[in-house]
């Protein structure tokens, strides 16, 4: 499961390494596979993303992040797939 938010950072990080066709090409594959749920953020969820952001006001978390972590909550997750330690920070654990 991953939000619409972290979709279009792949997209752009993807495309900051590489081709705009390897890019969208990328992204497209990301979008297509069955296994993956990708939730709509809305603003309700960016505005929980916002105050989750103010509460943490010394941390350098992206708005990306910050509803991640909510979902991931929201759904009872405690695993995610990530190599960022502010997810660790958070209490949750990443196997990478």
């Amino acid at each position: 499961m991953t939000s619409d938010l972290v979709v279009a950072e792949f997209h752009g990080l993807t495309l900051g390494r590489f081709s705009p066709a390897v890019a969208l090409g990328a992204t497209r594959l990301l979008l297509q596979t069955p296994r993956v749920e990708i939730e709509a953020t809305g603003a309700d969820r960016l505005q929980a993303g916002l105050t989750f952001l103010a509460a943490r006001p010394g941390r350098r978390l992206s708005m990306a992040d910050a509803v991640s972590m909510l979902l991931l909550r929201e759904h009872g997750i405690e695993t995610a797939f990530t190599l960022d330690e502010d997810f660790r920070a958070e209490g949750f654990a990443t196997p990478i």
